[in-house]
């Protein structure tokens, strides 16, 4: 049985609810299932691929990040990148601001609440700048390295600032581990986002402003 979390479980749980009973005329109840099912898709895959490969390492090493300190990183980099995913695929403007002010909220509470962390909406505001400010000047080793540094500061247990106008410091924890992140963020940009990019054009068609199908 894959090791869970109690955000996983409870966003499978949720996910499966809110499948059948969300309804398009109450948009609140979209928004929700896509919180829960966004978290699901990345826990999920995750949890499974350490799972599948828990004999072989690296892969056996992203056990360690089972964990929703780390779920939170990876999910605040994951929200991220749907957030330039928006602007890329020139979705109408309604699309980006209900994500970014009905979506993104729900996704800092859901943590908020199981990690009983109260500054976790201000550190989730620094990641969207930090990896912003990196994104903006196609720093994309920068951009790398921050995921990784957070991921393991979260694994400590320390929710820090990432900062852009000094270097971070370099923090050396061993070459499994750094493989494990590497390919933690392969499996986030070739399998992950776009799953979750499905998912988010599917709410955006039910509340009738896309297709359901990207265009060709």
């Amino acid at each position: 049985m894959p090791a869970q979390t109690r955000t996983s479980k409870w966003a499978g749980r949720e996910a499966t609810r809110l499948a059948r009973e969300a309804d398009r005329r109450n948009p609140a109840t979209l928004f929700d299932l896509l919180n829960a099912s966004l978290i699901h898709a990345y826990t999920d895959t995750i949890i499974s691929i350490s799972d599948a490969g828990e004999k072989d390492a690296p892969i056996r090493y992203l056990k360690e990040f089972i964990d929703d300190r780390c779920f939170f990183e990876i999910g605040a980099y994951i929200l991220f990148m749907l957030d330039v995913w928006h602007v890329s695929e020139q979705l109408p403007e309604a699309c980006r601001t209900l994500f970014n002010y009905d979506v993104v909220p729900r996704f800092a509470v859901t943590f908020k609440t199981a990690l009983r962390q109260d500054n976790l909406g201000q550190v989730l505001a620094n990641r969207f700048d930090a990896y912003g400010s990196f994104i903006r000047s196609k720093d994309f080793e920068k951009l790398r390295f921050s995921l990784e540094q957070a991921v393991m500061w979260s694994k400590q247990g320390q929710f820090r600032m990432l900062e852009t106008d000094k270097p971070q410091p370099l923090m050396i924890y061993g070459v499994q581990y750094d493989m494990a992140i590497q390919m933690m963020n392969s499996a986030i940009l070739e399998v992950i986002l776009p799953e979750c990019e499905k998912r988010v054009r599917l709410i955006y068609s039910k509340l009738g402003l896309v297709s359901a199908a990207p265009p060709e």
